[in-house]
């Protein structure tokens, strides 16, 4: 087995393209909570909640025998990205109580 071949079988297996679908939706995340009205920021919350699909993902990883080292690296990569957008642009709206340095 070639490396590329290796490559490509490490990332183009189930639980790391659902973890790398989690990063494609930080920029939609952001966009939503990026203007002040119920609606989008309901539905940034809501997708939020995509980030309880880790656990899925695990699950998925240890069953099928698919835990890479790609994998261990992006998952809590992505949680932390996804954290991070999350207080700043709460800080950037003024609904964080907490100044920017926190």
């Amino acid at each position: 087995m070639t490396r590329r071949e290796r490559l490509r079988d490490e990332l183009l297996n189930a639980p790391n393209l659902m973890t790398l679908g989690r990063i494609a939706l930080i920029p939609v995340f952001l966009y939503l909570l990026s203007y002040e009205s119920r609606r989008t920021a309901s539905c940034g919350g809501r997708l939020r909640r995509v980030r309880a699909h880790r656990l899925v993902r695990r699950w998925l990883a240890r069953i099928s025998n698919k835990v890479t080292t790609l994998g261990k690296f992006l998952d809590p990569l992505a949680d932390k990205v996804i954290v991070v957008s999350a207080l700043v642009m709460l800080v950037r709206l003024g609904a964080c109580r907490c100044g920017w340095w926190w």
